[in-house]
């Protein structure tokens, strides 16, 4: 069980400016200015997951910028690499790789190569990798994974009781309709409130 012990790697990050290889990378990315505050935030010795990775661009620019902020941190990336309903044959935002098997995560551990010592894997559902972490364990989580109202509650429900009490609980596209009214319920129904900008969420304990 994460959370306990010593059976994941520990990341020492040094004191280091490393150059990021986001803008290499494929994929959607623009909550910079949410990730930089997320690190501030953060403890010395750190716990952070990344829910819904695609092919890592988030990701390698959360992994680089803690890095040269000279953080200690646990960093797990989280996903089945299957990809959403969007990204399957025939839809808006339909990639090939999809159609291959391993082809997202192949690609994923070919654009995190640099940093590949940096980042802990679990692939799976959001909900199964949840329950290899303690309660109360992890000091951030955000989540990018399925858009669609009851995955996305799913998706919150299921990290919630992980992260300890004060952390932070996020996630991106605040806009989509599915997403919006799932963080919006959630917060109402365990009296949370919400802080929106960028296109991301976060819940306020």
């Amino acid at each position: 069980m994460i959370g306990q012990g010593f059976d994941s790697p520990l990341v020492h990050l040094i004191d280091y400016n490393m150059e990021h290889i986001y803008p290499n990378i494929e994929g959607w990315f623009d909550f910079h200015t949410f990730y930089n505050s997320v690190l501030d935030r953060l403890p010395q010795d750190y716990i952070f997951v990344e829910v819904g990775v695609w092919k890592g661009k988030s990701l390698s620019y959360f992994v680089i910028e803690s890095i040269n902020k000279s953080k200690n941190g646990k960093i797990y990336a989280v996903d089945h690499w299957l990809g959403s309903e969007e990204h399957q044959k025939d839809s808006w935002a339909y990639d090939p790789l999809t159609q291959i098997e391993d082809g997202l995560y192949n690609e994923y551990c070919k654009n995190i190569v640099p940093i590949r010592d940096y980042i802990f894997d679990i692939k799976n559902s959001s909900e199964v990798a949840s329950n290899t972490f303690e309660n109360q364990s992890i000091d951030a989580v955000f989540i990018d994974a399925s858009h669609d109202y009851d995955n996305v509650y799913r998706d919150i429900s299921s990290w919630y009781p992980k992260v300890k009490f004060g952390g932070i609980i996020s996630g991106h596209d605040y806009d989509w309709p599915g997403v919006n009214s799932a963080v919006n319920n959630f917060a109402k129904a365990h009296n949370m409130g919400i802080v929106s900008y960028d296109n991301v969420w976060e819940l306020l304990y």
